[in-house]
């Protein structure tokens, strides 16, 4: 199973709290699966568990469909989650702080989000599946996918919705990904017909 994952999250105007969302791709089987989800606002406090929040729902789907941990590949632009196998790792004898704050973090987003029993399956996922870290917002086709899909599940809680586009259309769509604010790029598919 191949899982790109991305979370999100934005302010309430006028609140303290903010709108989390997660997307998923999920490659499993010959098959290719979207999904997307979030939590309206939450406390400023878990703003910046999203991407374990999506981690966690990418787990949760992976569970259901009885994929072992160790058949699983993550790709995802997370610098915590994308390391945390080797931070975790019992042959791993540096000692950092960054463990212990992410264990505090995945225990908090299953409290908070899912159930606590969650907890020992996330930390079983991060040491037995492989992950390998994307760039956010460039050119990573799927990674772009669960951003818009995390995008879209966020205006979906808002009230203000994106338009809906499933992939193929997306795709032909082209995207324009700003890579800093004076500077973008566009990047359109290049493949007109079927391979």
């Amino acid at each position: 199973m191949i899982i790109y994952v991305d979370g999100g999250a934005k302010e309430v105007p006028g609140t303290r709290s903010f709108n989390i969302s997660w997307g998923l791709v999920v490659h499993h089987n010959d098959q290719t699966e979207e999904r997307y989800g979030g939590y309206k606002q939450v406390d400023r406090y878990f703003c910046a568990h999203h991407e374990l929040v999506a981690f966690a729902s990418a787990v949760l789907h992976a569970k259901k469909a009885g994929v072992a941990y160790e058949d699983i590949s993550f790709y995802c632009d997370d610098f915590h989650v994308c390391n945390a196998g080797s931070w975790f790792h019992k042959d791993n004898w540096v000692a950092t702080s960054d463990v212990d704050t992410l264990k505090k973090r995945l225990l908090e987003t299953c409290v908070q989000f899912f159930t606590p029993e969650l907890y020992d399956d996330l930390l079983d996922c991060l040491i037995k599946a492989r992950f390998t870290k994307v760039k956010g917002h460039s050119n990573v086709i799927y990674n772009l996918r669960v951003d818009y899909l995390s995008d879209y599940a966020r205006g979906l809680l808002s009230g203000v919705p994106l338009q809906w586009l499933n992939f193929e259309a997306w795709l032909a769509r082209g995207f324009l990904v700003y890579t800093s604010p004076r500077e973008a790029y566009t990047w359109y598919a290049p493949f007109s017909a079927a391979i």
